[in-house]
């Protein structure tokens, strides 16, 4: 950011607020813009990296706060591989899911099997 960094942003601070992991924001969650910095004073809010006149950074004008190609980049990379882990817990959690409420049904099913056994032994 010009002047110094800004803000702190990066990983779970995604799109659609706190913990959203579709990918890196600002710290007022206002969005990421691609912004062809105009001087050679800006430098990226998470690597502290100095940048030249004409690079492009994503950047929130709202909060003054720009990132570099690269942390934009490792950011995304990163949010990415944890929304695929978070769909990949949930599958499984669906998944341990179905399996107990299997199990339940074959627990209940085999008490109301014994339980007619018993009933045709009292009966017999």
């Amino acid at each position: 950011a010009k002047g110094g960094a800004a803000g702190v942003g990066g990983i779970g601070d995604g799109i659609g607020g706190a913990g959203d992991l579709r990918g890196p924001n600002c710290p007022g969650k206002h969005g990421l813009e691609g912004y062809e910095v105009p001087n050679n004073t800006f430098s990226c809010d998470d690597c502290n990296k100095a940048v030249n006149r004409g690079t492009v950074m994503m950047a929130c004008r709202e909060c003054n706060y720009d990132i570099c190609q690269d942390c934009f980049e490792e950011m995304t990379e990163m949010a990415a591989a944890m929304a695929n882990a978070k769909l990949a817990a949930a599958k499984e959690a669906a998944r341990l899911e179905q399996d107990r409420v299997a199990t339940e049904a074959e627990e209940a099913a085999a008490r109301a099997a014994a339980a007619e056994a018993t009933e045709r032994e009292w009966h017999a």
